[in-house]
């Protein structure tokens, strides 16, 4: 089974007042570079990543923060931590009548359905852009715990994330056909697949940030991802 990394980058990001993509984290990473660098650590033998983006203009937007060289038309390399080869997905490439028939901005199903168009036959391992808290850690759990279907964390409310997740054919093919009939929410097709949804091993995972106050908030617990330790203390449950 194919399972490709896909970062989730297309929103309008109405709430926030900026796209949190190009957000800075302390240090002074774009939020973006810093997602990119966790996906090629979770996924170390995958030649490629995937990053969804609205189109051409926002592309050049990203290509401007002199982290990519431009390879292709939509191909990149993430020069300062690889090489790491970037390949990119417009929302756009999900507009047809077999999706949703407009250009209308249909928020995060884009880039998903955009990635079931660039490959049906694949599982894809999602990651959107307001985790800031995130680590590799977090995705290489969503790997060992991969039902075949889509699988996904749920927090302690019991309020699923399906924008860290992974999403197989069928439970894409399910949002296409919810598409259809204009419904975008990717968290319909949770239920209706019977997802599995599983709990972070740490809290702070799905801190998720929406709004200026929020980012801020979250920076004050954000550290580096561990890079040692014992896998008995990156097991404990934490906060």
């Amino acid at each position: 089974m194919v399972i490709r990394p896909l970062l989730l980058a297309g929103g309008k990001s109405s709430r926030m007042g900026t796209r949190k993509e190009l957000l800075r984290l302390p240090g002074g990473d774009f939020m973006f570079i810093h997602l990119l660098r966790m996906l090629h650590e979770a996924f170390p033998e995958h030649d490629v990543l995937y990053m969804s983006t609205k189109c051409r203009d926002t592309l050049n937007e990203l290509l401007s923060t002199d982290h990519i060289v431009r390879t292709g038309e939509r191909a990149g390399t993430l020069t300062d931590n690889g090489p790491i080869r970037i390949e990119f997905l417009f929302d756009s490439d999900s507009f047809s009548p077999a999706t949703h028939g407009s250009s209308e901005d249909i928020g995060p199903a884009a880039g998903l359905l955009a990635a079931y168009c660039a490959d049906p036959a694949a599982s894809w391992l999602v990651v959107a852009c307001d985790f800031p808290l995130l680590e590799a850690l977090a995705l290489r759990q969503l790997l060992d715990e991969f039902g075949g279907s889509l699988t996904c964390y749920r927090n302690c409310k019991g309020i699923v994330e399906p924008l860290l997740a992974i999403w197989s054919p069928e439970a894409l093919l399910q949002l296409q056909l919810n598409a259809m009939q204009g419904q975008y929410g990717p968290r319909f097709v949770v239920e209706q697949v019977n997802a599995k949804t599983i709990l972070p091993s740490r809290n702070k995972w799905l801190v998720n940030t929406n709004t200026t106050q929020e980012w801020h908030e979250a920076l004050k617990l954000f550290t580096p991802p561990p890079t040692n330790g014992s896998p008995d203390e990156q097991k404990t449950l934490e906060w």
